[in-house]
């Protein structure tokens, strides 16, 4: 039990990082994932003393489903819509995996907000986003513009 609070512990603290630091999951299933252990792990560690081990486990299967359910309709049914990347607008000449990103949100008939962020990924599920940063400031000894299409919103035209 004591290897698996450590595991629970390093995924509470990804968690807050993620949420008072610019880290950024690489995927909505990513954070769904992580998400998902934080709470499953807390209540099992917090349950785990009960002497009846089917209602703990009936326990732990109810409240998970009661938070993805309503995470799941709450995502489904919010207005407007997050973040998507429409170009990468410059490369890092040395690090191609640096790049600064144009992205769009669709607010229905409001029109789209619009921001540029600066992303270094750090793993395969983690990346250093920084936001609103300023295309004005860039040192183009380093920066290369590169213009790549990528449209995750769909829009047509162009």
């Amino acid at each position: 039990m004591r290897g698996f609070r450590i595991f629970w512990l390093i995924v509470v603290i990804i968690a807050i990082l993620e949420v008072v630091t610019p880290l950024a999951y690489t995927s909505s299933y990513v954070s769904y994932i992580f998400q998902s252990i934080a709470l499953v792990g807390f209540l099992f560690i917090v349950l785990k003393d009960k002497d009846n081990v089917k209602r703990l486990y009936s326990v732990v299967f109810a409240v998970y489903f009661i938070v993805s359910s309503g995470s799941f309709f709450i995502g489904f049914f919010s207005f407007g819509s997050s973040y998507k990347v429409q170009t990468i607008t410059h490369r890092h000449q040395k690090i191609k995996n640096y790049r600064i990103e144009y992205l769009w949100s669709d607010v229905g008939a409001l029109g789209y907000n619009k921001t540029t962020e600066l992303v270094f990924p750090l793993t395969p599920l983690f990346e250093w986003r920084i936001k609103n940063f300023a295309v004005d400031d860039l040192n183009s000894g380093f920066w290369e513009e590169v213009n790549e299409d990528v449209n995750e919103l769909g829009l047509k035209g162009g």
